[in-house]
């Protein structure tokens, strides 16, 4: 938990004004979903019904994924609120201002959904133009001179090197957007949350399957919210969706779903057929020590009997109890694979491939009411939902602050379908990795030793064609540039400009319109600079 100044609870007035339902199309190199002003995310509605929006691989017409979003529960001033996005959400763009002692939700024509991709300029796009309307709000941009401030026209819109970026700010303070009908047994008070959310994905290779998420959730009712939880809701589908199982890794604070089988469908239409991928949502910090305090699955529709505690919420309490890791009737959950069976927040958090511990493979018990015994049977319900919780009953948040959350939501196809789950973890460690590494991506760091000195390698292979490598040494925390140059002195490349740790990094040099030559590349950091020569040969 942060504490934030207090001038973010008292910001100017702008109008209200009257907004619809609106989303934009969201694309990776291998995927592409939707996100909406609502706060929900990988749902299509361009339809008469809910569709699956979470598109893999790209234009292939098959599906991982028919909704998410992120929901809120806490206590406030003793009465439980809820601010939920799952399927219709509680969220809509705007923000919360302190009205004489009263928190009034406020918008304005500047508050909506904001998309820039790799290439766009003011000439092309106008999110781009006015991104500086957001950047107090949380919205990121590529600090180019390095001075800690937005500069309009110098600085680039949207998270560094990443190849689409998507920018809301929410609120879930309009009374009219609170509803039961949410889908997730929203309807109470509103909690005037302020959400400041971005979403993004690169197209460097070996991440094209990987979406990443960041919330800002910042306080702004003027009271504490108490025992206080924040919710990751997944409803995954996998191509021919009710054979889904799902599960978790708790090390690494991993939800997904997988297929039951190694058949999904004939493999036409929207099933994948043999081999079917596996898709997950990983957080990738671990908020205060909090980390992942529950992950479970809650059925959504009934084809066959299941315990009724199981299912759907129908009132906030409900929704509440799962949140914090419990049957909605507030029954703990029991690990099928232990005899006898102990209770735990963490559903299904063996491994499918290797068998070890419990998965659905090993089947349920199904108690409600308090019951802390029963039979083990197959879980009959064909379709899930999941939940993965951050809160506890001690975990409180006051106005001003704000608490922070990154997410990597990842596809990964192995030989089977068991082996699509191992590959989606690794896929979920590199992920982590890139956030462990503040997401600097294109520089890799090759040691962590500490280098005796600033030195820039010479680049290999020279000469090359189609690409080369450029070693540099760091021997203390500098704001580093490489730049390429050609022989008349003009800058053709920046390949390194950012802060980076001692240590030291290796970048790949891959000219795609350079004819062949001499250039060269020039190091700088504040008390080192140094240029050597690499010939390209086509």
């Amino acid at each position: 938990m942060l504490f934030i100044p207090s001038v973010l609870c008292s910001t100017p007035i702008a109008y209200n004004v009257s907004f619809l339902k609106s989303q934009y199309s969201f694309e990776g190199r291998s995927f592409s979903s939707f996100i909406w002003n609502t706060g929900v995310f990988n749902q299509n509605l361009n339809s008469q019904s809910n569709m699956p929006g979470f598109q893999w691989p790209e234009n292939s017409g098959k599906y991982v994924g028919l909704s998410a979003g992120m929901c809120i529960g806490a206590y406030y001033n003793g009465e439980l609120r809820i601010a939920n996005a799952t399927y219709n959400g509680e969220f809509s763009p705007g923000y919360v201002i302190n009205g004489g002692g009263t928190p009034i939700a406020k918008t304005s024509d500047a508050f909506h959904l904001y998309k820039v991709s790799k290439g766009d300029n003011c000439v092309n796009n106008n999110d781009y133009c006015y991104w500086y309307t957001m950047i107090e709000r949380g919205a990121p941009y590529n600090d180019v001179n390095n001075n800690g401030i937005y500069d309009n026209g110098i600085d680039i819109p949207g998270v560094k090197n990443a190849y689409q970026t998507i920018f809301v700010c929410l609120t879930d303070g309009f009374a009219e957007n609170h509803n039961i009908a949410e889908g997730f047994s929203g309807g109470t008070a509103q909690l005037y949350s302020e959400v400041q959310f971005y979403t993004w994905s690169y197209d460097y290779p070996g991440y094209e399957d990987i979406h990443f998420m960041r919330y800002m959730i910042i306080n702004k009712s003027l009271v504490e919210w108490k025992k206080t939880f924040f919710s990751m809701f997944v409803n995954p589908q996998i191509g021919d969706s009710l054979d889904d199982y799902v599960g978790c890794d708790t090390l690494r604070r991993l939800g997904y779903a997988y297929n039951r089988d190694n058949q999904d469908g004939t493999g036409a239409g929207n099933s994948y057929g043999s081999a079917p991928p596996a898709v997950g949502m990983t957080l990738l910090n671990h908020n205060g020590g909090l980390g992942m305090t529950s992950f479970h699955y809650v059925i959504p529709l009934q084809f066959e009997p299941s315990p009724p505690c199981e299912e759907f919420p129908y009132s906030p309490v409900e929704a509440y109890n799962l949140m914090r890791g419990l049957k909605k009737d507030s029954t703990s959950w029991l690990d099928a694979a232990t005899n006898p069976p102990k209770k735990t927040k963490y559903t299904f958090s063996g491994d499918p491939e290797t068998g070890s511990g419990w998965t659905e493979y090993n089947g349920v018990i199904g108690n409600c009411n308090g019951g802390t015994t029963g039979q083990v049977t197959p879980n009959y319900a064909k379709a899930r939902t999941f939940i993965m919780s951050t809160g506890s009953e001690n975990y409180n948040l006051p106005c001003p602050s704000f608490v922070q959350f990154h997410y990597a939501q990842i596809v990964a196809r192995g030989i089977d379908n068991k082996n699509s789950v191992t590959k989606l973890k690794q896929l979920s460690d590199k992920a982590q990795q890139l956030y462990n590494n503040n997401f600097i991506i294109g520089i890799n760091p090759i040691s962590t030793s500490v280098p005796e000195k600033f030195t820039l390698h010479q680049n290999y292979p020279n000469p090359f064609n189609p690409e080369t490598k450029i070693k540099f040494d760091v021997p203390k925390s500098d704001f580093i540039q490489l730049q390429v140059f050609d022989l008349s002195g003009k800058l053709v490349e920046t390949l390194v400009n950012e802060n980076l740790n001692a240590g030291t990094y290796e970048v790949n040099f891959s000219p795609k319109n350079l004819s062949s030559g001499i250039y060269f590349y020039k190091f700088y950091s504040s008390s080192f600079s140094e240029t050597k020569r690499m010939i390209l040969v086509k």
